[in-house]
């Protein structure tokens, strides 16, 4: 809960001056007109580790939050796994962007991104378990790995973009 009493201007000798300079009173920032869409009251901006978001007035029993996005709460786009349909999150390497299944290990979908988002691009099947193959980065550059890799461990070598069939 944050503080305003400093903040706020007064003209001495009004009843606003006399009550902000009674020792018990806490004026904090007011709740705004947005409703939480989970249990329908107020949403209030508060700041994070990250910065400022909108969180439900009614948190812990409620924990819906939003983004701040230009004064108003939005909810980020959520991406789900093709596979089994749990929310996809953003990871960070040293050297790429990738997007993860958030079910892993039980998931092991992984996802190229392009302009902050997950492609999952032309679908190449596997000829061993019949899954999809996707572009990976390995130490020795790109290559194409089976989507259900730990159980199939299929591979092929990729060429621009695209894996090299064998023959």
């Amino acid at each position: 809960m944050v503080d305003f009493k400093q903040n706020l201007p007064t003209i001495p000798g009004t009843w606003e001056d006399e009550f902000i300079q009674q020792k018990d009173v806490k004026v904090v920032s007011p709740y705004v007109r947005y409703k939480c869409p989970k249990c329908q009251n107020g949403l209030v901006k508060r700041t994070g580790k990250s910065g400022v978001f909108w969180g439900c007035s009614h948190y812990p029993k409620c924990d819906y939050s939003a983004n701040d996005v230009a004064g108003k709460p939005v909810r980020p786009i959520r991406y789900l796994c093709p596979l089994c349909q749990s929310p996809l999150k953003k990871l960070k390497t040293k050297t790429t962007v990738f997007w993860g299944c958030s079910n892993y290990p039980d998931c092991s979908l992984t996802l190229e991104n392009k302009d902050g988002k997950p492609i999952e691009g032309k679908k190449y099947p596997c000829r061993i378990c019949g899954h999809f193959l996707v572009r990976k980065m390995g130490k020795s550059g790109h290559f194409w790995g089976c989507i259900d890799f730990p159980k199939c461990r299929h591979t092929l070598n990729d060429d621009n973009g695209s894996p090299v069939l064998r023959k």
